[in-house]
């Protein structure tokens, strides 16, 4: 799992950091995946006096700034630091990342002929 520096992704966005935010990234980013429920449970262990509307206006905020991705799989909805390509992967242990090189994605862009992408995710179910 990719570990990213919060405060350099806030600056490069030119976006105000604040502590209700700090505190959400840091969260997403030290689990990787989290659902919004984990997300407010942690964040309530932490900050017990954040609000869940505050939790809710700065993961729409987040999203509409593209620091972070919006994720659905299996009817579960997983928010994740927007960063490097990678495939998520669903296995019996849940969500996993294989993260692929910048050769590896300009291969693939060839075979599914397409050019100006922003992001690629491919999610693949391993039979179990």
């Amino acid at each position: 799992m990719e570990k990213y520096n919060i405060t350099e992704l806030l600056k490069n966005k030119k976006i105000k950091k604040t502590i209700q935010r700090m505190h959400i990234l840091e969260t997403i980013n030290n689990k990787g995946h989290i659902t919004f429920e984990e997300l407010r449970k942690e964040i309530q262990l932490k900050v017990p006096i954040m609000s869940l509307s505050t939790i809710y206006l700065n993961i729409d905020f987040l999203l509409k700034n593209q620091i972070i991705n919006k994720l659905n799989i299996n009817k579960n909805t997983f928010f994740e630091i927007k960063g490097t390509h990678h495939f998520h992967i669903i296995t019996e242990n849940g969500l996993e990342d294989k993260y692929i090189s910048k050769e590896e994605e300009e291969k693939l862009k060839k075979i599914l002929n397409i050019e100006n992408i922003e992001n690629i995710d491919i999610f693949i179910k391993q039979k179990i």
